[in-house]
């Protein structure tokens, strides 16, 4: 299994050399309209962090919770942000989370440019205060803005703090949704079988193919071809995606 190192090194690049174009018109509007972020940030009290995908820095960071983390209400931008929130983070939960991005990325850049701006990503991070506490949060992640050919430009996070009490199962949560094409998926002519769906939970936990098969005592090559069924009875482009669209079918 790679380590914490190749799984940041992973997401870096990907971020880093993902490709879009906003018009100057374009830049010059969201430069207006992130002062009204900010004021209703402050004034309100959201928890609200902006990406900027062409820069790859930190464009909007309102921190959260912030009676919760001490932190200054801006934090560091760019690198250093990202950073801040890394060491953060709980350690068992530091892959946990670049994996996660990392499966939301590749859905949302496989989806056509209308589901792009229906794209939603949730999934439970732990962060710790200053006195080293840990706490759930809930991070939704979301497409703020597209450039002129539809790539996505602007990622929104949404921060929300969980109930003391709250721990998902195993303290491990993600969901991914989008807009479900209208006449592509017919509930009741869709139908998986016991074993696609034990892969593609298996999938969405994270797992890779050879360590399904390793998991449920099977070949391989079963666990590819039946990934292979489950993209093309939900005629979608892989199996990230077929997750979502079961899971919104009822199917799991």
């Amino acid at each position: 299994m790679k380590s914490l190192t190749q799984w940041e090194s992973d997401w870096y690049n990907t971020f880093r050399y993902h490709e879009c174009t906003p018009t100057e018109m374009q830049q010059k509007e969201w430069i207006e309209q992130k002062k009204h972020y900010q004021i209703n940030n402050l004034k309100h009290g959201y928890s609200l962090t902006v990406l900027n995908l062409q820069l790859f820095s930190i464009e909007l960071h309102v921190a959260a919770q912030q009676k919760w983390l001490n932190f200054p209400t801006f934090l560091a931008k760019g690198i250093d942000g990202l950073q801040l929130l890394r060491e953060h983070t709980h350690p068992s939960d530091r892959i946990f989370s670049l994996e996660t991005e990392l499966m939301g990325y590749e859905l949302l850049m496989s989806l056509s440019v209308k589901e792009r701006m229906k794209f939603r990503l949730k999934y439970i991070r732990r962060l710790s205060n200053l006195a080293g506490k840990y706490a759930c949060f809930m991070f939704h992640i979301s497409v703020l803005k597209l450039d002129e050919k539809g790539v996505p430009w602007l990622i929104q996070i949404e921060t929300e703090r969980m109930p003391g009490t709250y721990c998902p199962e195993n303290g491990k949560y993600r969901d991914f949704s989008h807009k479900i094409p209208g006449n592509d998926h017919k509930i009741n002519s869709v139908r998986l079988s016991d074993r696609e769906i034990q892969i593609l939970k298996l999938v969405n936990e994270g797992f890779k193919s050879s360590e399904i098969a390793a998991i449920l005592g099977i070949k391989y090559d079963t666990v590819k071809n039946q990934r292979k069924s489950c993209i093309r009875k939900l005629k979608v482009k892989n199996t990230f995606i077929a997750y979502s669209i079961a899971t919104k079918m009822k199917l799991l």
